[in-house]
């Protein structure tokens, strides 16, 4: 009998530090063992091969999650600051806001209760005057204030109305020139000039669409440029900019704004100047609303601005063409009956037929006429015990003595703010422009228009 001799093999793959332990009991028995594990060896070598190829790809694409995982993280961090950052910038606007509106309200407020208490005094008449037209214009301020904060709430929650008709760009336009520039004249601004440029087509003067709307977005951006030019120009107009689009426009020679202020300067409660040490008065609201406004009628607002040179705002409105109509206007009212028994009126005008059709006009409205067919003849009426309400003169640009009527009429101290409205001849608001500049109140063109006629005199009446 065969004696087996015990034996032991052990055969390695360095390689893949894999170990296969062989214990057999003869020589015979081993390098059969040694020859089958040779072969198994090489069957299994592919599959290890294909395991550890699987391996890496999986260590591979866990090493990429984990970077995309600390990518996103990174990510997620800096988002959280972003907006923390946005909530905190939020919370400090909301503050300057509260801080603004406080100061916004408070201040027309102890104009109309300081000055009401000071009218319980025995005052001068002027002096009452004075007050009382202070108590008026806060109370304006008031208004116009409460109608920001309602347009706002309307915006944001969709439930703004628009009310489109027939709108008469040069008439609305010259109006406003005219309010503001009064507005200036009160503020002494001696070194600002106000210009309204009607450069388009006689074709785009009337346009449908919402006339108080539009109205009001020049307010906003006239009032903005008014208020941050202390001297030079503030233009404001229209013009082409294609056959279905008017380019507005708004362009002062003011402070500019800074270009920190450029991205958000339509944004809510946002200002130049922010905090106690602002120079300039408002709400914030102005650009926010304008804008609102602008998307409503379908348009389009941007500006371009250099710090200390000034600001232009541009918009644009779509349009379709209109007959345009003789006795076209802006507004669109009842028929209205007025008293003006206790007035009186003077009539500059040498042209009887001129005379006697204004004479006609007013003869239901029970106001005093008193005619003048020069010059010299209505400042010798103006000097009188029984000088007139108003002026509506024919030639403001007549001459005496080398001065105009109108200059005359203002050197006067007492007659400096007696109302005038110049008949003019020229249909283009360029031209009434000069008339305003002249000293005129307010300008009214030929053919007259009865009830524009009306309309201005009992503006000018109202407030004299």
């Amino acid at each position: 009998m065969e004696y087996i001799h015990p034996l032991v093999v052990l055969l390695i793959d360095v390689n893949h530090t894999t170990a296969i332990l062989i214990i057999g009991g003869s020589s015979t028995l081993a390098a059969l063992c040694a020859g089958t594990c040779y072969f198994w060896h090489k069957s299994t070598e592919k599959k290890w091969k294909r395991f550890f190829s699987r391996l890496t790809k999986i260590n591979a694409g866990l090493e990429h999650q984990v970077g995309t995982l600390l990518v996103d993280k990174k990510d997620l961090i800096r988002k959280l600051g972003d907006a923390r950052a946005k909530a905190d910038e939020t919370d400090l606007l909301k503050a300057n806001f509260l801080a603004n509106m406080s100061h916004e309200i408070r201040t027309p407020m102890n104009g109309i209760i300081g000055f009401v208490q000071l009218l319980n005094e025995d005052l001068p008449t002027d002096k009452r005057s004075q007050f009382i037209d202070i108590i008026i214009n806060s109370g304006y301020q008031l208004v116009n204030l409460f109608d920001n904060l309602v347009d706002i709430s309307r915006l944001e929650s969709g439930l703004l109305t628009l009310s489109k008709s027939e709108c008469n760009l040069n008439e609305m336009l010259f109006d406003l020139y005219v309010q503001y520039n009064g507005q200036i004249f009160k503020e002494s601004k001696k070194q600002l000039s106000l210009r309204f440029l009607n450069l388009a087509d006689d074709e785009v003067n009337i346009i449908t669409t919402d006339g108080a709307r539009l109205r009001q977005v020049f307010s906003h951006l006239i009032s903005n440029a008014i208020k941050f030019t202390e001297h030079g120009t503030v233009e404001f107009g229209f013009a082409n900019k294609d056959s279905n689009e008017l380019l507005f426009f708004v362009r002062d020679s003011g402070i500019g704004i800074p270009q920190t202020q450029q991205e958000v300067i339509f944004e809510r409660f946002q200002q130049i100047e922010q905090g106690s040490t602002r120079r300039f008065g408002g709400s914030g609201l102005g650009l926010y609303i304008s804008k609102g406004l602008v998307e409503a009628l379908d348009g389009k607002i941007w500006f371009e601005s250099t710090e200390g040179l000034g600001s232009t705002f541009f918009f644009t409105l779509p349009f379709e063409n209109i007959e345009i109509k003789q006795d076209s206007s802006v507004y669109y009212a009842n028929k209205k009956e007025y008293n003006w028994s206790n007035k009186t009126i003077l009539i500059v005008d040498d042209t009887e037929a001129n005379y006697q059709f204004v004479a006609d006009l007013l003869a239901n409205t029970s106001i005093s006429v008193v005619r003048a067919k020069t010059g010299a003849e209505a400042l010798t009426l103006c000097d009188s015990s029984q000088a007139p309400d108003l002026i509506l003169m024919d030639s403001p640009h007549e001459t005496l003595d080398g001065h105009g009527l109108v200059s005359q009429i203002r050197s006067t101290r007492s007659k400096s703010t007696l109302p005038i409205i110049a008949q003019t001849n020229y249909a283009r608001p360029e031209d009434d422009v000069k008339y305003i500049e002249m000293g005129c109140n307010d300008v009214i063109s030929k053919p007259i228009n009865p009830a524009a006629l009306f309309s201005k005199i009992a503006r000018i009446i109202s407030v004299s």
